[in-house]
C-alpha cells in the first residue's frame, strides 16, 4: 500500500519515454507521465488501473471500514 503522502513522480536523468501513471495526492487521481527509464520512485505505475487498485480503491476501502466501525460505536 502507498503512504499516504505520495511522492510526485520521478522522470530520472534517463532518455527514455516510457507512459506510466502517477497518484497525485493533491487531485487524488491518477494521471500520466513519461519515464525516463531510471531512478524512479515508487509512485510509478504500468497501467492507470494499477495506480487505482493501488492508491485510490484501498483508501476508499479503508474509509468505508472505518464508517463500519464508527457506525457500530455510536
Amino acid at each position: 500500500r502507498r503512504p499516504r503522502t505520495a511522492p510526485s513522480p520521478v522522470v530520472g536523468p534517463c532518455k527514455g519515454t516510457f507512459p506510466r501513471w502517477y497518484y497525485d495526492q493533491n487531485a487524488g487521481e491518477c494521471k500520466h507521465f513519461l519515464y525516463g527509464g531510471c531512478q524512479g520512485n515508487h509512485n510509478n505505475f504500468l497501467q492507470e488501473s494499477d495506480c487505482v487498485s493501488e492508491c485510490i480503491q484501498k483508501s476508499e476501502d479503508s474509509l468505508l471500514v472505518l464508517f463500519f466501525f464508527l457506525t457500530l460505536i455510536v
